[in-house]
């Protein structure tokens, strides 16, 4: 992942802490264990030396911000030293925020455009928020980008957190993030929790518990690790982004590899050969249907949108009209509606069922924003919009072939 390593860098190893009782060199065999002992870091290490830089391939130095002088060093502890710190921070915040409930493969791409767009914290803290969720729009929960565009202003202001304990201050940083950041870019022995080292310390630990109670004793165990004296604490961030590489790669939900697993001899799930029992499942939310109606109203060329009011989902976007019923439609548009499609969404436990509907206006009505098809990729419109124009499009064009195919020339 290239934000977790330090640009330009060819590789980044952990340093292998003395103390622990266990050495691990490559290609070594682990040493047997009961399955009850606490893993040493050694065992870990391996996995934090083997995250390579990807770099950030097709952008210079240039364009991303950097200047050759600011590149970091590796000193002789394996550490790097940042001439641009608050850079590092900045990059690590924005991957952390990105990588909430979005995977990496998916994430990659959006980062390295996000740093050519918005280089600095500075320079996102001055944008407008309309330019920031455009150029976050297809990662979804867009909450996740109003929040870093508001942490964004509040650092300026305010300057840069030095601790896990400042950073909780920073709109729309938690707990998880506090500790992500002050760990892997501030080098602060703080614990951090997601849900892959969540399901590590479970496995670990033969901990039967399920949802909050999982959570806590597994923030429990991870500031357990971290506690003056532990070997962890001289990498803090390598330990943490080993936690979290061993739960996406190893210690996986399914297809899990405990073969290759370098604390299988301390993991006290696989000495019972419980493995796949843990974690207990979450009790399942019940999931609610709901109807939205959407209308893609045009005239002259050009598409009605709005921004969405604040309280609904996907506020602060632009969508075409979408009420909860086509009554609520046909009192907002005064114009005749056809229907074109339907499809399905999912937000959290909500099933949307929706209903398309194109209407062309008589007047463009002023309580609405009229804009042509390549004035909308400057707004950011949530999936629901995004897949209502697709839809539209290829119902427009079926039509159009179809007045082709029966055409009497």
């Amino acid at each position: 992942m290239p934000w977790r390593v330090p640009p330009g860098s060819a590789s980044l190893s952990a340093p292998i802490a003395s103390g622990s009782g266990v050495s691990v060199t490559s290609g070594a065999p682990i040493p047997s264990g009961s399955g009850n002992a606490e893993p040493p870091i050694d065992a870990l290490s391996e996995l934090a030396s083997g995250r390579v830089a990807e770099g950030r391939e097709g952008l210079s130095t240039t364009e991303l911000g950097y200047t050759p002088h600011e590149l970091p060093t590796l000193k002789g502890s394996g550490h790097p030293t940042f001439k641009n710190p608050e850079q590092r921070v900045y990059e690590v915040w924005v991957s952390e925020i990105m990588l909430q409930q979005t995977t990496v493969a998916t994430v990659t791409p959006y980062y390295t455009k996000w740093l050519i767009r918005f280089p600095t914290i500075k320079l996102l803290a001055e944008a407008s928020l309309d330019d920031v969720l455009a150029h976050w729009q297809g990662l979804g929960y867009y909450r996740r980008a109003r929040m870093l565009h508001e942490g964004a202003r509040w650092v300026i202001q305010n300057g840069i957190p030095q601790t896990a304990k400042e950073w909780l201050a920073v709109p729309g940083v938690g707990r998880y993030t506090a500790g992500a950041i002050a760990s892997i870019a501030q080098n602060e022995p703080a614990p951090l929790v997601d849900g892959n080292v969540e399901r590590v310390v479970s496995r670990l630990t033969a901990n039967q518990a399920s949802a909050k109670s999982l959570t806590d004793a597994a923030w429990k165990w991870a500031e357990s690790q971290l506690l003056p004296g532990h070997p962890a604490q001289a990498s803090p961030g390598d330990w943490n982004q080993a936690l979290m590489e061993l739960g996406a790669t190893v210690c996986k939900p399914v297809n899990l590899l405990c073969r290759a697993c370098p604390v299988q001899p301390w993991c006290q799930a696989f000495a019972e050969s419980r493995v796949a029992d843990y974690p207990a499942p979450k009790p399942r939310a019940e999931k609610k249907s709901l109807h939205h109606s959407v209308v893609i109203l045009t005239h002259d060329g050009k598409f009605a949108i709005r921004p969405v009011p604040e309280g609904r989902w996907w506020a602060g976007l632009y969508e075409f009209p979408r009420e909860a019923s086509l009554e609520g439609l046909n009192l907002m548009t005064e114009a005749t509606l056809s229907q074109f499609g339907q499809f399905n969404h999912v937000v959290t436990n909500h099933e949307i069922t929706v209903d398309l509907y194109h209407a062309e206006a008589a007047t463009p009505t002023q309580d609405l924003i009229w804009v042509t098809e390549e004035e909308l990729t400057q707004y950011a419109l949530p999936a629901p919009s995004q897949k209502a124009l697709t839809l539209w499009k290829k119902s427009r064009a079926q039509k159009t072939l179809w007045e082709q195919e029966t055409s009497p020339d």
